[in-house]
């Protein structure tokens, strides 16, 4: 367990952000990261289309933009009783061609508070630019973990002209299998070959485990919240990834009491009750690697839920994997 949370990285002497009142206009977008949040704006002298339907107008828009987190606070949030009658919460859908239609722009503008994720500066550049001076800008980080899987990566669908990975069913790509069967043609072969080898021998793996560590300790110094520190606690003890873009629901709960506190909203934050959407998404770990970090919950008897391949043993989910190859 040690050997998962040892910081590789010398750690930076926290420095609280500072607070910006008001929130000055950039001259040029440079960074995602560090941003000083605005004091909330006393007053909304946009837009011309505030709705006046069902009482809509009556109430605070707060928008919420980013990737499938998101769409899961917006849902924890709009469902909370106690705060329909004072605030309308939206989510801004994805940035086509890295512009905003003028609906969404329009949608900007009626809020008095906009929730960002940093998930990429062309998508965020494209909401910055129509943020009206007034409004609040808070931010919240994409979370990863990297070094439980570290030969699988996410392909482009075969359509795009991804053709290293021959079989469309499987979304990530295992380089390792890839690379082995360049020289084992025997499925048997591959398969035993394959659980020999050692992440500690690549040094893709060493590099992924002190990024993953040193990020999301930078991520609570940046964003202000606890939930990097708290990830990398938990890693040994429980499947708080299932693979290396999708978390457990408990982080989404805690992504979502770091962001109530941010807006100042009444009351505690809601228990996230939108399931555990991406469980079905298990990607097993390596026997290899889950014995390198200690890890209590992953090991050859494990069973894993794949949308692709079912219930299945990381040797089951290997099999059928192998066998896609052909």
């Amino acid at each position: 367990m040690a050997g998962w949370f040892r910081n590789l990285f010398p750690k930076k002497p926290a420095t609280p952000a500072p607070i910006a009142a008001p929130r000055p206009r950039p001259a040029a977008f440079e960074s995602l990261f560090g941003v000083a949040l605005a004091a909330p704006a006393t007053a909304l002298a946009t837009p011309a289309l505030a709705l006046a339907v069902d009482g809509i107008a009556a109430k605070e828009t707060i928008m919420i933009a980013g990737n499938c987190c998101a769409d899961s606070l917006v849902q924890m949030f709009q469902t909370d009783d106690r705060l329909r009658a004072q605030y309308r919460f939206i989510r801004l859908g994805s940035v086509e061609d890295r512009r905003l239609t003028d609906a969404q722009k329009a949608e900007i503008c009626a809020a008095r508070r906009i929730v960002i994720q940093d998930v990429g500066s062309i998508e965020a550049k494209a909401i910055e630019a129509c943020v009206p001076d007034q409004c609040e800008i808070i931010r919240f980080p994409q979370l990863n973990l990297r070094a439980l899987w570290p030969w699988n990566w996410r392909m482009l669908p075969p359509a795009q002209g991804d053709t290293l990975l021959p079989q469309a069913r499987f979304v990530y790509c295992d380089t390792a299998l890839e690379s082995l069967r360049k020289t084992i043609s025997d499925k048997t072969e591959l398969l035993a070959a394959y659980r020999q080898t050692q992440p500690t021998m690549m040094q893709t793996f060493l590099k992924l485990h002190a990024f993953d560590q040193h990020q999301l300790l930078e991520y609570d110094e940046i964003y202000g919240m606890t939930i990097g520190a708290r990830i990398l606690a938990a890693v040994p003890e429980r499947q708080i990834f299932y693979n290396p873009s999708h978390p457990h629901m408990i982080i989404y709960q805690w992504l979502g009491e770091h962001i109530w506190a941010k807006l100042n909203l009444p009351g505690t934050c809601p228990v996230f009750a939108g399931g555990d959407t991406w469980r079905q998404h298990s990607l097993p770990v390596h026997p290899a690697v889950a014995a390198h970090f200690g890890l209590a919950w992953a090991n050859d008897a494990t069973v894993y839920t794949n949308k692709v391949a079912g219930a299945v043993t990381w040797e089951d989910y290997t099999r059928a994997y192998i066998a896609a190859m052909d």
